[in-house]
């Protein structure tokens, strides 16, 4: 991680700062431990940067390392060419399944878009599945849930090119009308004209309205 560069007065500031924050966590660390509350330990960890951020808020998701691989692309990409560039490398990396794999790498790329504050990664994405079309294809769906609202308009669409990278990099295929399930098609589907058509009109790149039509988006009400 990179030095911060300033004058010795704020090195002072900065310094202080860290210290009360060290004192306040061993505070609520050492009450944590006398079993009053539901866990025993402090549930939000420190971070210096977004990359440590991410990989704090995906522990749980076989992340571990992936904050020194956002920081290296970071150095020649924005955030949102990381947030695809990191979720394409997440999708091939060995994992206990293809949705596990396809899930986290979602989440891994809209971790970073939203830079590691929101809730969104953890529990707006409800799952992942891998289904087959009517001709025996494969495809992905994306169940979302309400806490994806936190990402906002922006990060909510990219969250569904993020998936419609990563189908690409495994291999998925696009999802096809049944013709002989007109009703069930129109139903799973509903949320994605309404995005597609406001993305329409506010210039969204060909490429993202692409996305909503290759990848089912699917509600989940919880």
């Amino acid at each position: 991680m990179k030095t911060v560069v300033c004058s010795e007065s704020m090195e002072e500031y900065f310094s202080t700062l860290q210290q009360q924050v060290d004192l306040a966590y061993d505070v609520a660390r050492r009450a944590r431990k006398k079993g009053f509350d539901p866990e025993l330990d402090v549930e939000i960890p420190q971070a210096q940067d977004l990359a440590a951020r991410v990989e704090k808020l995906l522990a749980d998701w076989d992340v571990e390392g992936v904050a020194s691989r956002i920081r290296e692309l970071s150095r020649n990409h924005d955030r949102e060419e990381v947030s695809l560039l990191i979720a394409k490398e997440y999708a091939k990396l060995p994992a206990k399944s293809r949705e596990f794999a396809l899930e986290r790498a979602i989440r891994v790329g809209l971790a970073v878009l939203t830079e590691g504050i929101l809730v969104a990664p953890l529990e707006g994405i409800a799952g992942v599945s891998i289904a087959r079309n009517s001709d025996g294809s494969e495809y992905m769906s994306v169940s979302f849930a309400g806490p994806i609202r936190s990402a906002g308009g922006t990060g909510q669409a990219m969250s569904v090119l993020i998936a419609d990278v990563v189908r690409r990099e495994l291999g998925l295929g696009r999802t096809v009308e049944q013709a002989g399930k007109p009703r069930e098609v129109v139903a799973r589907r509903q949320p994605a004209p309404e995005a597609h058509h406001r993305l329409a009109r506010l210039g969204a790149p060909r490429a993202l309205r692409r996305a909503l039509a290759a990848v089912v988006t699917e509600p989940r009400l919880e």
